[in-house]
Parts: structure tokens; sequence; C-alpha cells
């Protein structure tokens, strides 16, 4: 899907209730701290593993924490009233302790929660994924998890799906600085800082940061409609750059 031609649609003024998955990372908090902050969102459920701490005022958000991921499908089908989910639920292969347990939850886990959501009449689900084509999902497995993940939510026919492709996450010097990530994820994060918005970028999968990600994500929670049939967007890295830049300029 294109946006680069497409006007911005104006936001509509609905209330909706949230259920935030991956919200202690990097990109999922800073979508939180603007959903907070935004007028069309009524309520935050935030599923998390951990206590969440948040450095910021506000009484829109209810934490539950569950350090049993296999009681979280229960748990998503008991909250009431979610409309749009938000997951950045996702994990690295050094940190997983290998392939088939980042398999379990950058796959696994994202898909059984989408079905619980699904069950619970959620009408909107936001994914991040990553950049992709099929050459990388051929020949790598990480980018293979990811495809296999947009293909099996696809099928759950939600009203409405949004697959935000990013590139290289850039901003987060933590990875450049932490000897607790792998030698690839820190490679990763020299690419996107030195390669962001600059020259070439599209060679390195267009570098984008976690507050234009949360930008996006939120334009499309704002302008989120309900469509008669199933509708899925996918939005790669280059585009919600752009759309990120048109947001900050239309002041949304």
């Amino acid at each position: 899907m294109n946006h680069i031609d497409e006007p911005l649609t104006e936001y509509e003024e609905p209330s909706h209730t949230l259920l935030v998955l991956g919200g202690t990372g990097l990109v999922g908090s800073e979508f939180l701290k603007s959903a907070t902050e935004s007028a069309n969102v009524h309520k935050v459920y935030v599923l998390t593993r951990r206590e969440l701490v948040i450095e910021y005022d506000t009484d829109k958000i209810i934490p539950i924490v569950e350090t049993d991921t296999a009681k979280w499908a229960q748990i998503i089908s008991e909250i009431p009233l979610i409309d749009i989910v938000f997951s950045s639920l996702g994990t690295t292969k050094s940190a997983a302790r290998g392939l088939k347990e980042q398999h379990a939850i950058d796959h696994d886990l994202n898909l059984e929660l989408a079905k619980a959501a699904k069950l619970n009449h959620v009408k909107t689900f936001i994914i991040i994924t990553s950049m992709n084509n099929s050459a990388l999902s051929t020949f790598f497995p990480y980018f293979r998890i990811k495809k296999q993940l947009e293909d099996d939510l696809k099928k759950l026919g939600f009203g409405q799906l949004f697959i935000l492709r990013p590139g290289p996450l850039a901003g987060d010097r933590s990875v450049l600085q932490s000897s607790g990530h792998s030698l690839a994820t820190r490679l990763s994060g020299f690419i996107a800082n030195t390669f962001h918005e600059a020259y070439l970028a599209n060679l390195v999968g267009e570098p984008i940061t976690a507050a234009q990600l949360a930008q996006v994500a939120m334009y499309y929670l704002n302008t989120t409609t309900s469509p008669s049939n199933s509708e899925v967007n996918t939005i790669d890295s280059g585009d919600m750059i752009w759309m990120a830049h048109a947001i900050d300029e239309a002041d949304y």
C-alpha cells in the first residue's frame, strides 16, 4: 500500500478502548505515551510480563501483569469492550536463546493473542513486524517468521488489519552501548542510526525511529473506520517516514 500520493485523512473523534502488547519495549512505550495523550482514547489496557514503568501522569492506563504468557489469551478474552489492539510484541534470537524460542514469541504468541482478540470482538489490529521481501523471507529465518505471522493474521478476518513494516530501528543508543545485545543487533542499530533519513537509506531498509512508528500507528488509530469487509493495510518503512513528516506538517 503506497501512501505517498494520498492525502492524510482528518482525525475522527471516537472514544477507543485499547489493548497494548509489547508496551515495555521501545516502540510500545512510545505508542503507549502517545495513546494516553490522545483525546480519542478512553482507556488503555497494557498486558506485560513485568511491572510497567510509567514516567508521566495518566489515569487511562490499566496495567495487567502476568509472568506466564500461556495465560494471556484467556486474560484477553475477559477484557471488556476492546476495539483496537496494538502489538509490538517481539524478541531477538539471542534474547530468546534460540530460533525455536523466537518463533514461539514472534509468531505463535502474537497469533494466539490475535485470535483471542478476534473472538473478543476486536475490530482493528495494529501489528509491528519488519521490512521484508521474498528474498529476505526465503533465506533468513527472522524475516520468514515475520512473513508467516503476517500471512496468518490476514486469515483471521479483522475489520481492519494494519501491518507496519519498519526498517532498522534508529535512535536507540542503548543498543550500541550494551554488551547484552548480540553483534547482529548492535550492527543493525549502528546502520539504523547512521542511515536514518540519509542518502542511500533505501539500501538498508529505510531506518525509522520508534517515535515515527508510534506517530503512524496513532494516525491509523485515530482514523480507523468500520468497513463492511475485512481490510488489510501493509505500510513499509519509507512510506511511514513520509507519513510521520506529513503528520508533523499537518499538526495533527
